[in-house]
């Protein structure tokens, strides 16, 4: 009972695959325009310090078998695969970032790094071996999930047993204060309607993860300062008011989230 309440709502029809997969055949080359091959709001102004943070952070080794779930235009994998020698899946559900992706794969020589696939990230097993990858990556994409929970699921099925799995993505805020809620809610509910997102609830990504039986290893802010000269100049380009008529504040807190599978 518990569980089928816990699915139910941690789920949202508004962000099923096809519509997330509209968005980034229309957008994906926005995106490359403003921001380049890593699209994530939360950034450094330096993008390869933000890169090199994610290794560090989800201890990437030398031969370990990686999945980058929603790998977008395989910005982060090839940054990976250039420091070290990885192995990299990178799953997108556009083929247009999967054809962007490729061409950038080949270019920089990764070809035996890197393999792209169009597919849907809540059933990874159907793409991949059960109890297969060293870390299961999910960069600001899981958000994008229409059933988080089922994704994590997905996640631990093919994660091999002492895998990691880490993931950063921004969580809708709380306050006591009624007006102030509704203000972050109103807030949320644009910034889902406007990017096809489906902000976490923090409560229900924990539940979630022990429920399925991941080992909760961090839970913190990223610790690095946000450059936001590029969330600002995509949103002015493109005309997009996440806030309405309120003033700007953050609706979200980011997190990263590190677990292990255990074995």
């Amino acid at each position: 009972m518990i569980f089928n309440w816990l699915k139910e709502k941690f789920s949202s029809p508004v962000n099923a695959p096809k519509a997330v997969e509209k968005y980034y055949e229309e957008w994906t080359e926005r995106y490359l325009e403003v921001g380049g091959d890593v699209i994530q709001a939360v950034r450094t102004t330096h993008i390869e310090d933000l890169l090199d943070y994610f290794m560090h952070e989800s201890d990437l080794q030398p031969g370990d078998y990686i999945l980058d779930a929603g790998c977008g235009v395989a910005g982060p994998a090839i940054h990976f695969a250039k420091q070290l020698p990885l192995k990299i899946e990178g799953i997108t559900i556009s083929q247009k970032q999967v054809d962007i992706a490729n061409q950038k794969i080949r270019l920089a020589g990764l070809n035996d790094a890197i393999t792209i696939t169009k597919g849907d990230y809540h059933y990874l097993e159907n793409h991949y071996s059960v109890n297969t990858f060293d870390k299961v990556l999910f960069l600001e994409s899981l958000g994008h999930a229409a059933a988080p929970a089922q994704t994590l699921r997905s996640a631990f099925k093919v994660l091999k047993p002492g895998g990691y799995l880490y993931i950063k993505d921004f969580y809708t805020k709380e306050s006591d204060d009624p007006a102030e809620q509704k203000k972050i809610h109103d807030v949320v509910a644009n910034i889902n309607r406007l990017y096809t997102y489906n902000t976490l609830d923090l409560h229900l990504m924990i539940s979630t993860l022990r429920r399925t039986g991941y080992d909760i290893i961090f839970i913190k802010k990223p610790e690095y300062q946000d450059d936001t000269t590029t969330r600002a100049a995509f949103e002015a380009r493109f005309n997009i008011n996440i806030f309405g008529t309120y003033e700007a504040f953050a609706p979200s807190d980011w997190l990263e989230i590190k677990c292990r599978k255990p074995e």
